[in-house]
């Protein structure tokens, strides 16, 4: 099986990367059948990251930093060589990376992403994937980010851009530290985008002083860590209104005794 490993701008000056990937995809058994470097156009980052169709705040983080810039491609070929990729992407990461979007390497997570993955990063059928990715995800299109002015999109953008893994965990843990009676976990939904779970955390918590920055950016947080708590009170009467009104739209959990774990 043929797949392929794609070494982010960012890291392209990083040679310590490069030469730990090429070690690890070797002690994977794996054959580099090609070893090129593209430049990065709008339609093969959308192919690639097809997330960006969907989200246009991700969509203009990618331009700022991606476009025209180079990338380094590995075809590889050998057994599971898809589940070998993903190990190796999980091991330059854990080593490498510098917050959730400056993680080197992007590898496919499954075969249709792969298929797409090689003939886009050949530079074959971009055009016409774009078009059919661009409808299967243009049910999903939602308009808050996309509205932002240029101002709250570099507050954003700077902020989504700078988040890292240990710091949203250190962050949950002081938030959890805080012992309230009361709770709000968000989850993350397959289903649901990021665009939309953050204009509905704007619409709910605006109330709670919560800007669309900061809306996005704990949307993030919960697309990249799985959940992420939203609320916290020691007032029922306060939280309640506040969960069922995000219940209706997004999955939550609230939290109605931190000590014991018993939950609502």
């Amino acid at each position: 099986m043929r797949t392929v490993i794609l070494i982010k701008p960012h890291a392209m000056d990083f040679l310590y990367v490069h030469s730990d990937l090429i070690k690890e995809i070797k002690d994977f058994r794996l054959e580099i059948i090609e070893d090129y470097e593209i430049y990065l156009d709008l339609a093969t980052i959308r192919c690639v990251w097809p997330q960006c169709i969907c989200n246009p705040i991700c969509e203009r983080i990618f331009i700022k930093h991606y476009l025209n810039k180079r990338a380094r491609v590995f075809v590889v070929e050998g057994k599971n060589a898809l589940l070998s990729t993903l190990t190796i992407k999980k091991h330059i990461r854990k080593k490498y990376e510098i917050s959730y979007m400056e993680n080197c390497i992007h590898t496919p997570i499954d075969e249709n992403e792969n298929n797409i993955n090689l003939n886009v990063l050949k530079g074959l059928n971009v055009c016409e994937l774009q078009e059919r990715l661009t409808a299967l995800h243009s049910g999903a299109y939602f308009n808050f980010g996309k509205n932002f002015d240029e101002q709250v999109f570099e507050r954003c953008a700077n902020s989504l851009w700078d988040i890292k893994k240990s710091e949203v965990g250190l962050e949950i843990y002081h938030l959890f530290k805080k012992q309230h009676k009361w709770m709000l976990l968000l989850f993350r939904d397959e289903k649901t985008n990021m665009d939309y779970t953050a204009e509905v955390l704007f619409k709910e918590l605006k109330a709670q002083e919560n800007d669309a920055v900061e809306a996005y950016t704990t949307a993030y947080k919960v697309a990249m860590n799985g959940f992420f708590p939203v609320f916290s009170s020691n007032h029922q009467d306060e939280i309640l209104p506040i969960y069922k009104n995000l219940s209706k739209h997004l999955k939550v959990k609230l939290l109605t005794d931190q000590s014991t774990g018993v939950s609502k």
